[in-house]
């Protein structure tokens, strides 16, 4: 047999290796083009999973049969990069303009979750509508619907969500919406809370009013459209407050709510009380200070001689002192001594060596300040 024999004898192989060839060069970038994991977003305790751009082109081909255009393509890819990065605004944009161009289904879902996560309930509703019309049975459109149902879960304060203190809430507030939260004081000295709200959104503006126990007004402030918001407020030790949220005359948006204590209270404290009275030495100044105009301090001491002279410096610009003097059995000592806001007091009585007294230091008729007493 001639060595040209195999060749004749197998060429039937080459006729079909060669359309297989093809066929695989054909599946292959299908196979390297496989579906890259969407974005998926926490907000709130909830996910909402964002299409990738593949099960999108996909989409678009089954419906026009044709390719998806890549500079849709490519402005779908970069809307999902920003909110990888939780600029929704930003993203919204890139989006909407694809879904204009490409109107299928998971460019719509895509589009509501971005608005729904930016508080903008009214327009993300019409997008997962539009979506459903669409592909009535999509996941997408009910993940979102029930994001959105979840935002009003605490949009009263009978369904106030209890948040702890010092910690980052993300929050969505929805068009027209409401939110409410409660929390528990800290116990120990009495102290001033603050709350720090983070606007995440450049068209919302944020109304806060804070509420005590009994759902009466502590308090509240109002912040402009992208402005953060810290509003600060004295609380009882372990009683329970309300914060309530709305929109200031905008739409939703995004935001960050921390509660936090500020530590405001001095060395001293507890002291509010005759009772909780602090035990000072005479001869000698300490420093303290009065938090706001509801707070006051006692200090207990014993007299070095038949006079006693009580000295307060006033080392505030907010504060007016208030000085009263009492007895080992509480009783006033004389009419004490008051002065306005910035002035230094002093006040001396005739005392019995070795007696005890009690010294009382308000705010007269102002807020808070540091000061520092001197008992001789």
């Amino acid at each position: 047999m001639s060595s040209a024999d195999p060749a004749k004898k197998y060429w039937w192989l080459a006729a079909v290796a060669v359309p297989v060839l093809v066929a695989i060069i054909a599946i292959v970038p299908s196979f390297l083009k496989s579906d890259s994991p969407g974005v998926t977003i926490s907000h709130d305790s909830h996910d909402l999973n964002f299409q990738p751009v593949t099960v999108i082109e996909r989409e678009y081909q089954e419906k026009n049969g044709k390719a998806l255009p890549p500079e849709v393509a490519q402005q779908i890819d970069q809307a999902l990069q920003l909110f990888k990065q939780k600029r929704y605004e930003d993203g919204i944009p890139l989006l909407q303009a694809a879904a204009v161009t490409a109107p299928v289904p998971s460019v719509l879902t895509n589009l509501g979750h971005a608005l729904a996560t930016s508080g903008k309930s009214n327009a993300a509703q019409a997008a997962y509508t539009q979506a459903a019309a669409l592909d009535p049975t999509n996941q997408q459109v009910s993940q979102g619907r029930q994001f959105l149902s979840n935002l009003s879960g605490n949009n009263t304060l009978l369904t106030a969500a209890e948040i702890p203190l010092q910690t980052d809430i993300a929050v969505t507030l929805p068009d027209g919406g409401t939110d409410c939260f409660k929390f528990t004081a800290p116990n120990g000295p009495r102290d001033i809370l603050r709350v720090h709200l983070q606007n995440r959104s450049t068209s919302l503006g944020l109304s806060l009013l804070v509420k005590d126990a009994a759902k009466a007004p502590n308090g509240g402030i109002n912040g402009a459209a992208a402005a953060d918001v810290n509003y600060e407020f004295p609380a009882t030790p372990g009683a329970i407050y309300y914060l309530q949220l709305t929109p200031y005359y905008t739409g939703g948006g995004a935001y960050t709510l921390r509660v936090e204590p500020t530590h405001s209270f001095d060395a001293f404290e507890p002291n509010d009380t005759i009772l909780t009275a602090r035990d000072i030495s005479t001869g000698s100044a300490i420093e303290a200070n009065i938090m706001d105009g509801a707070d006051t301090d006692f200090y207990r001491f014993h007299a070095r001689g038949a006079k006693t002279t009580i000295f307060v410096e006033n080392k505030s610009t907010t504060l007016g002192i208030s000085m009263a003097v009492t007895n080992a059995d509480k009783a006033p000592v004389g009419s004490g001594a008051n002065g306005p806001v910035a002035a230094n007091v002093h006040y001396q009585f005739e005392s019995t060596p070795g007696a005890t007294y009690q010294v009382q230091i308000s705010p007269y008729y102002s807020g808070g300040g540091k000061y520092a007493l001197t008992i001789q």
